[in-house]
């Protein structure tokens, strides 16, 4: 269908001679986006992956668990505040704030930024950065749903805990965008590669795309997986936060400071959120089972999900 399209308007076209299309340029245009279209669809097809990793695999790895069932609005004090200190002691959270305080002294800031725009090593020009920012904050998201999905969340209100879990992720996410913004608007920087906009203080990409890659790395430690495999798998989902505000800096969008800060404020939010308002507290997730062995005594089981 749509080749028959395609084909309609380059007729329509060549009829009614649209100005500014010639023979000449059409070939390598349509190659060009054709070379696009591709591209998409192999990052697409990559979400889509991620996804359905998550949604055929999440059965197998119900194990034991409840996540998402001890989800709670009123915490108590000692556990924001506890929760808070953690997130903050991070180094996801203090050492990009250091980073981008560093690269806040003098010029380097700017400097980096030119050499980033001149030399694209990693993502080759500033439209194809561009591109890749976006697509990876997507895949950042979608692996961040793929592991809520996968996580066990018992067996008798599965559903329930489920809905409870994703659902104040997914508003952490709404939270991580709104304070990014509200950030952007304090303190009014000047875009790189728009003066006309001042809002590039801290990067939204790499805020939201960090905790997205935050929340994954909580959810993974629920998983039925080896503590080898874990560690791939968490490893990977923060690089995808780091590669998103790389290229962000390729694509003269935002200086390193505005990435750097916009991944220690997405990880400091996702973290402080999710250890006060989703994970369980300690004496509703430690399960000790004693089981009989017959002649040889009994069997200890010690269970603690976190």
């Amino acid at each position: 269908m749509k080749k028959t399209c395609a084909f309609g308007v380059e007729q329509a076209m060549h009829i009614f001679r649209v100005p500014g299309v010639s023979s000449a340029n059409k070939a390598p245009r349509n190659r060009a986006l054709s070379g696009r279209k591709k591209e998409y669809g192999l990052r697409l097809w990559l979400c889509v992956s991620i996804l359905a990793c998550g949604l055929l695999t999440g059965c197998a790895s119900q194990v034991g668990g409840d996540w998402g069932a001890h989800t709670t609005l009123t915490p108590g004090w000692e556990q924001i505040k506890s929760s808070a200190l953690s997130a903050a002691k991070s180094p996801h959270t203090w050492v990009p704030v250091v980073g981008a305080a560093v690269f806040a002294i003098g010029d380097l800031d700017e400097d980096t930024l030119e050499w980033a725009t001149d030399h694209n090593p990693i993502f080759g020009n500033i439209d194809d950065a561009k591109d890749w920012s976006d697509d990876l904050a997507v895949v950042a998201s979608v692996n961040w749903l793929a592991t809520g999905v996968m996580t066990p969340s018992g067996e008798s209100h599965y559903w329930e805990n489920k809905a409870r879990g994703l659902g104040l992720q997914a508003l952490t996410l709404g939270v991580t965008r709104m304070v990014t913004n509200g950030m952007k608007s304090a303190v009014d920087r000047e875009r790189p590669d728009r003066p006309d906009k001042n809002n590039s203080f801290p990067s939204l990409h790499t805020s939201a795309a960090t905790a997205a890659s935050a929340l994954a790395a909580r959810n993974i430690e629920h998983l039925d997986l080896t503590a080898r495999q874990k560690k791939y798998w968490q490893v990977g989902s923060y690089a995808l936060a780091g590669l998103t505000g790389w290229a962000r800096i390729e694509a003269n969008r935002h200086y390193p400071s505005d990435v750097l800060f916009g991944y220690a404020l997405g990880h400091f939010l996702a973290a402080f959120i999710n250890d006060a308002f989703i994970i369980p507290a300690a004496g509703d997730d430690l399960h000790i089972t004693v089981d009989s062995a017959g002649s040889k005594g009994l069997t200890v089981g010690l269970n603690y999900y976190w």
